[in-house]
């Protein structure tokens, strides 16, 4: 595992999803230009998140690639599997154990829908089968959401990110080792809570989506670097376009993407 607290982290996503079908094989030489890509610049990112859904879509051979990828790249990078998990107690703990057991990955985004138990259970897995190296991030605000009675979810971001510190520090007490597994989902165009006091203060990661095509702009990198927070900015279709691109096409995307994470004497992430 590459180790470092260098932040914001650039994390390549991993989407693939061909245009028009739904064809194993197409899919597969989709993801095989993402895991080539990975490949040519392996040492310059410390972090790739792949999304369950696109790979489930596919069935046992679906997860077979995502169990593949896994077993490539989990020495090298810490693998935040994208799956959103919700559930009660025995439902989640299986949801679990195929994450940190079957893919071994490092860390995991989750609903906190069903409340408290859902960090409780899930940040203390996380720890025991990823260590220090664990990261659990937690739906909060996202790049998206509904304008109906729904919406309601999206004001009380504040109450989810004092939910993981209460939580943290159930769990860890002031252990510095844990302090960065707690973590929320912030879309980088929400920099009404991005940049808010109470996420300042709470010293949760961020696991921030939405560059590129979304519509959040790369200059919120350079300004999260006056926060103290881990900052973790997933790139998917800037970068892969879903695998349907060259992979060559793929390498400009990605030199124009990691420009975006300069810092002020010119550093690349």
């Amino acid at each position: 595992m590459i180790k470092s607290d260098r932040s914001p982290f650039l994390c390549p996503g991993i989407d693939p999803n061909p245009k028009g079908t739904h064809q194993f094989e197409i899919f597969k030489e989709n993801y095989l230009r993402h895991v080539t890509l990975l490949h040519k610049i392996k040492t310059e990112i410390k972090v790739l998140k792949p999304n369950l859904a696109f790979f489930l879509a596919y069935g046992s051979k679906g997860l077979g690639l995502l169990e593949d990828f896994c077993d490539t790249f989990r020495d090298s990078h810490r693998i935040i599997l994208d799956a959103k998990f919700n559930e009660i107690d025995k439902s989640l703990q299986a949801y679990l154990t195929f994450a940190f057991k079957e893919l071994k990955v490092s860390g995991v985004t989750v609903n906190p829908f069903l409340g408290e138990g859902t960090l409780r259970l899930t940040f203390d897995v996380a720890a025991k089968s990823a260590g220090p190296e664990a990261r659990v991030y937690v739906l909060c605000a996202t790049s998206q959401f509904g304008c109906g009675p729904l919406s309601s979810f999206q004001t009380l971001s504040q109450n989810t990110i004092d939910a993981c510190v209460q939580v943290r520090q159930e769990l860890f007490q002031n252990d510095p080792a844990y302090a960065k597994l707690a973590g929320v989902v912030i879309g980088a165009n929400r920099e009404d809570v991005l940049f808010s006091e109470g996420l300042k203060k709470s010293g949760v990661s961020v696991l921030a989506p939405g560059l590129g095509p979304q519509g959040a702009k790369p200059d919120v990198i350079q300004r999260t670097r006056q926060l103290s927070n881990e900052m973790t900015f997933p790139i998917q279709r800037a970068l892969f376009e879903e695998g349907n691109i060259s992979v060559d096409k793929m390498l400009c995307n990605y030199s124009q993407v990691k420009s975006w994470f300069l810092d002020e004497e010119g550093n690349n992430p």
